[in-house]
């Protein structure tokens, strides 16, 4: 992620990784109301050549909001929204800790089916504009596995 641009540019899943644990911690204050998603990275883009990866990236980013629309945040809750004003996949917004630590959405909610609470994402702040997050798998045992990052504007 370089200061100057307004959204991480894709360096590769290696280098959001170390940079992602170098960014400020969101609080739930720094979101409410609806937010835009764009992906940030995505599961075996870094086994394709570098010069597919931006282009791939963009395709995605392009095609995603003709369905899904991003998130809605009210308060300690949230859920995501899709064409139609149909919100699904909900969340409730905590704070983590001591693993994954910091702000987390967090999928883990009755509401939501089992295949899905195992996931959550963290959240960080990227020059105090973007929000950066890390979606992550919580698997049997404590383990923790990073699926992919995203990022949200303001709607």
């Amino acid at each position: 992620m370089t200061k100057a641009s307004s959204r991480p540019s894709y360096r590769g899943r290696a280098y959001l990784d170390t940079e992602f644990d170098q960014l400020r911690t969101a609080h739930m204050d720094d979101l409410a109301g609806s937010y835009r998603v764009r992906l940030a990275s995505a599961p075996g883009i870094d086994r394709l050549p570098t010069a597919w990866t931006a282009r791939i990236m963009e395709a995605l980013n392009r095609v995603m909001p003709l369905v899904y629309r991003g998130k809605s945040f009210d308060g300690a809750r949230g859920s995501n929204e899709f064409v139609g004003g149909l919100k699904r996949a909900h969340f409730s917004l905590h704070e983590g800790g001591p693993e994954p630590r910091g702000l987390l959405i967090d999928y883990d909610i009755d509401a939501n089916p089992s295949a899905l609470r195992p996931m959550a994402a963290q959240v960080r702040l990227f020059e105090d504009r973007l929000i950066v997050c890390r979606l992550i798998w919580r698997g049997r045992g404590g383990q923790i596995r990073s699926l992919l990052y995203f990022t949200l504007s303001r709607a």
